[in-house]
């Protein structure tokens, strides 16, 4: 899935431009995506008490002001596209979330100008709780740590990347539509990796399951 975003261009400047041009330009995704000031949380829990939840998308019209910031945000009416029942996610959690995101501001002959974006927000399954819980491995003062991340990619523009953190380096791998791709490395600090290991325990992270599914 192609995504777009339209800028409503607002400067005076552009207010000479002719009936011949249009007054809304289309980006790729994949592009605008890296004005991005910090990552946005995008997925939201739903209502539906089934196990296997359908991943549904609620599209989304921001504002975004000349300093970055998200001012309104409304549903996007599409006649052409199925809205989720919207009694199946919660619209006010959504739209104070989205109202915190940020962006470089988007510019126009290098002025900056108010933007209206098309975006996407999704709904997955409501959270579930462990029905066995396992006990943890406890973490000693030679305990080996390894901690591994790994996105793949999906219809669209998902970024693809791989995230190793062990006790003494940070192994990234960009792959496929991330701001920075090929293999990075970072020296990591041992005691704040085993702080964020211990929060994965804490978090009873051994209890969950081996695999959470989402219809498609």
């Amino acid at each position: 899935m192609t995504r777009f975003v339209a800028f409503v261009l607002t400067a005076c400047s552009l207010c000479s431009v002719s009936a011949a041009q249009t007054s809304l330009l289309s980006f790729r995704w994949d592009l605008v995506r890296k004005h991005e000031l910090l990552p946005h949380p995008i997925y939201f829990a739903g209502r539906s008490a089934a196990k296997q939840f359908q991943l549904a998308s609620v599209p989304l019209k921001l504002t975004v002001s000349p300093a970055g910031e998200v001012t309104a945000v409304e549903l996007e009416q599409n006649p052409f596209r199925s809205m989720p029942d919207p009694k199946s996610y919660d619209w006010q959690a959504i739209r104070q979330t989205v109202l915190r995101w940020k962006f470089v501001p988007f510019t126009v002959q290098d002025k900056p100008v108010t933007a209206s974006i098309e975006e996407f927000v999704y709904l997955v399954g409501p959270r579930r709780e462990p029905t066995v819980h396992v006990r943890p491995p406890v973490i000693k003062p030679d305990s080996s740590i390894l901690i591994t991340l790994e996105r793949t990619k999906c219809f669209g523009a998902c970024p693809a990347y791989t995230l190793r953190i062990d006790a003494n380096t940070i192994r990234y791998e960009g792959t496929y539509a991330t701001v920075v791709e090929g293999v990075h490395y970072e020296n990591s600090d041992p005691a704040k990796v085993r702080q964020l290991a211990q929060r994965f325990l804490d978090a009873d992270f051994y209890s969950l399951d081996d695999k959470y599914a989402l219809g498609l």
